[in-house]
């Protein structure tokens, strides 16, 4: 399996809107790859490992495919 993800840095001021990503965006990607992509999805940044600390990233979305061709293609 291949993973591709894509980081989306928490800095301030940074603003996301995963309801759109979730149900517009991610959608046309899935269209445009079609069969060669397996699964997609974002997960959502909440905290680290040390409590009150921010999560370093807004989001993460993220794009799987069975092979390297597959994602190639």
């Amino acid at each position: 399996m291949i993973r591709v993800s894509v980081l989306y840095p928490n800095k301030d001021g940074a603003k996301f809107d995963h309801d759109y990503y979730a149900n517009k965006h991610l959608p046309m990607v899935r269209g445009k790859l079609g069969d060669s992509l397996v699964e997609s999805g974002i997960d959502t940044g909440v905290g680290t490992a040390v409590p009150g600390d921010p999560a370093p990233y807004v989001s993460i979305g993220w794009l799987t495919f069975n092979t390297m061709e597959d994602f190639g293609a």
